[in-house]
Order: structure tokens, then sequence, then C-alpha cells
């Protein structure tokens, strides 16, 4: 069992996703989290802080048209399967990072859990942001 988001919403959605049996690691991708910096006019500026790497298997591809006012979008969802670290590190993926690939796709982390009761990966639902 898998789940789509939607509308920023966690939705079930059937299909064989998550259900994997070897998982196999064989792309490099670094997480960021969004933080602020001072700019010059005495505001904020958001920039992207790289916090470590990670070796992934990119699962799960789902794509679907939505209509934003009168123009067309579209999003594409993911599950990346991470090797597990503990809560306490600052490595672990969380909500509202990202994730970057070397050739610049960006996956934005809407939702983390653990892949099964081992506890020796993770699950992180994301959304390709879009040019």
């Amino acid at each position: 069992m898998g789940y789509c988001f939607d509308s920023g919403a966690l939705q079930e959605y059937s299909n064989r996703s998550i259900e994997m049996g070897y998982v196999k690691l064989r792309e490099k991708l670094s997480l960021e989290q969004k933080t602020q910096i001072p700019d010059t006019a005495g505001g904020w500026k958001d920039i992207w802080l790289e916090l470590g790497n990670h070796w992934c298997m990119i699962k799960d591809s789902m794509g679907k048209a939505v209509y934003k006012g009168s123009a067309m979008a579209q999003r594409v969802t993911h599950a990346l399967v991470v090797r597990s670290s503990p809560y306490s590190k600052s490595t672990r993926p969380r909500f509202n990072q990202r994730f970057r690939s070397s050739d610049d796709r960006t996956f934005l982390i809407h939702a983390v859990f653990e892949k099964d009761n081992t506890g020796r990966y993770l699950v992180c639902l994301c959304e390709e942001a879009l040019a």
C-alpha cells in the first residue's frame, strides 16, 4: 500500500508501491534544509543549506495534471528509499526538506516513514519540483 498526496494531504492509493523486497541504493542525493539569512535591504532571503548526502532508490513515479487558475501544471510524485538514521541526527530526512541530485532534479519531502518493522530503511514521499 502506498500514498499519494493531493492538496497537501496524504491519500491512499492502491498499487504495488512500497512493497519491494530488495533495496538497491543507486542514486546519490544531497539532503537540504531551507534557512533564512539577512539580505542587504533589511529583510530575509531563503537559501537551501546542505545537510549531507544519501544514497537512495527512487521508486514509484506518478504524474498528474492539475489546474492552477486557468493554467494547467503537472505534478510528479516519487517514493525515495534511503538508509535509516537516528532521530537525533541532522541528516535524517524530515518534512519540508528536499533532496537534490547532481543533475539538479529536486524532490520536496512531504512525508517520511519507516519502510518496515526492521527500521533499516526510510521511505520519503516526495514531489519533484518541475520548472
